[in-house]
This record gives C-alpha cells, structure tokens and sequence, in this order.
C-alpha cells in the first residue's frame, strides 16, 4: 500500500515513543495517526503494536487484523 507522507511524522513519533516505552503515548499518537489515515495498514500495525505493549490484548488483536484486511501478508503481523 502507500503511505499518507502528510501523517508520517505522527506516526514516526509513535515509534519513537514505543521504542523508548512510552506506551501511553505510543498509543495515543498511533491512534491520531488512524485517526487521519483510516486507510493505512502501517499506521494500523503501528497502533496494534502499540496497543500490544501497552497490555491491551484485545485491541491489539483488533487492529492486527485490521492491518490485515488493508493489507494481507504482512511479514510479522499474522503471527501476532
């Protein structure tokens, strides 16, 4: 898929935040980014891998498969 470029900084935060176990606000920068690009499969594993670290089982499940139905076969993803 493509990337929204205009949203990448959000979620390039997100990252950054998860890398240095921010999990809050890994999480609530993960969901502005899905927020603004419902339509991106990336910002969605983002926001699962977020959701993941942060405890939060179901909703990781939810948007890994989310990620999924945008994009299949994503490396990773179908293991989570």
């Amino acid at each position: 898929g493509t990337v929204d470029k205009s949203n990448i900084g959000v979620a390039m935060r997100a990252q950054v935040a998860l890398e240095k176990g921010d999990h809050s606000g890994a999480v609530s920068l993960a969901e502005r980014a899905v927020e603004n690009s419902p339509a991106d499969a990336g910002f969605r594993r983002l926001l699962a891998n977020a959701y993941l670290a942060a405890g939060r089982f179901g909703s990781a499940e939810a948007a890994y498969k989310d990620a999924l139905s945008l994009m299949p076969g994503q490396p990773g993803v179908a293991l989570k």
